[in-house]
């Protein structure tokens, strides 16, 4: 439709200039009528057969230089029928259709030295996809345009970083995940061979070790299967009215000999209304897995600071503690699937660097957003809306 919109606003506009121009009589004005309407006729008919033919052209070379020449022949061919009509002198005729050749050749040096370097990016382009697909990471396009090639060349760029990060993350969480399943499988190897061999002096407390590396395998398993559970979407929250107050009175209570092992004090404040509307038991979690986070690097003799405000349209809890904080190598990673402060996953502060993943699916499958505060010590919030405003996916 834009296309014979095009045509026809042109064939009017050409038509009205000769009609003032000119005043043609009424002959004149018929056979303008017929050179030009068939004139525009075929151009329409080229512009809807000939693009499903240029895609079987093996260059976009080709294409370029027979979009042109297509153009100066509909031209030619209009001009030429015009003279004869006009009763040209054969001269004239003559001088017109070497005039008319030069241009055809001029139009056809422009269009290859126009496509010459169209043609490398576009060659670029297919090479780097070759590349990517084999495998390679590191390879670039190093098109800068500022047209649509361009702005395809960009997106595959940002695409090959994109692949580049994720295979890196995967890499990261397979490692994290070898380390933190051999540790109590190493153990658990130990106690029964003790057993087998007859060499355990307490068989329960063997027994229980046991149990107790049985336990941490399947709660890295149950966390790892509901993160990615939560990275798709796949989780069906049964909302409900829920106060994260009461919620973080839960959290800081079942906390609570883990607070006194450590010599940790919780101190939890709340200001206004804090209810939402949300899933009880996920909030739950994400509450007891930042306060858990809080206490794990808290010195001895502090306190742990839980706050809720409301805002209005949303509640906002923060847990923070008195301890080193994020390092900043580590603040845009925190919430990353193993992410921990510890590179070398000794133990030190315990935790499987899944607890802030979880807590970041949670919040946003409540439309709510999660980040690291400024300040001295460590400091989450997450922020999700109220009770009248909204509920989770």
């Amino acid at each position: 439709m834009r296309i014979l919109a095009s045509v026809g606003a042109l064939l009017f506009v050409v038509l009205v200039v000769i009609e003032v121009s000119m005043q043609p009589t009424s002959n004149e004005r018929l056979t303008f009528l017929l050179l030009f309407g068939g004139a525009a006729a075929l151009t329409l008919a080229l512009a809807r057969l000939l693009p499903s033919q240029f895609i079987h052209l093996r260059s976009v070379r080709h294409s370029l230089a027979l979009a042109p020449l297509l153009a100066l022949a509909v031209a030619a061919g209009t001009v030429l029928t015009s003279a004869g009509l006009m009763f040209l002198s054969s001269h004239d005729l003559r001088v017109f259709i070497a005039a008319l050749g030069l241009g055809v050749g001029l139009a056809i040096v422009l269009s290859r030295a126009l496509s010459e370097r169209l043609e490398t990016d576009l060659a670029s382009l297919a090479a780097t996809a070759g590349r990517v697909a084999a495998g390679d990471r590191r390879v670039r396009t190093g098109i800068d345009r500022a047209d649509e090639i361009g702005t395809v060349a960009r997106s595959v760029d940002a695409m090959i970083e994109q692949l580049s990060a994720g295979e890196e993350a995967r890499t990261r969480l397979l490692a994290s995940l070898s380390h933190d399943l051999r540790t109590p499988l190493s153990a658990m190897q130990v106690a029964v061979e003790a057993l087998q061999d007859g060499v355990a002096e307490d068989p329960r407390r063997y027994l229980a070790s046991i149990s107790n590396d049985i336990g941490v395998m399947a709660g890295l398993v149950d966390n790892l299967f509901l993160l990615a559970r939560l990275e798709a979407r796949s989780v069906e929250f049964e909302a409900m009215p829920v106060d994260l107050a009461e919620l973080a009175d839960d959290a800081a209570e079942a906390l609570g000999p883990v607070a006194a092992r450590r010599e940790v004090t919780i101190d939890i404040q709340a200001r206004g209304n804090t209810r939402i509307t949300g899933a009880p038991g996920e909030l739950g979690r994400a509450i007891r897995n930042l306060l858990d986070n809080a206490l794990r690097y808290a010195p001895r003799h502090t306190r742990v600071l839980v706050t809720m405000i409301n805002g209005g349209a949303n509640v906002t809890l923060q847990v923070a503690d008195q301890g080193p904080g994020f390092a900043p190598a580590i603040r845009e990673s925190a919430f990353d699937a193993f992410a921990t402060s510890d590179p070398a996953r000794t133990g030190r502060h315990g935790g499987t660097g899944l607890g802030l993943a979880i807590v970041k699916g949670i919040v946003e499958a409540h439309n709510g957003t999660l980040w690291i505060g400024d300040g001295p010590g460590g400091s989450v919030a997450f922020r999700v809306p109220s009770a009248q405003h909204a509920t989770p996916d």
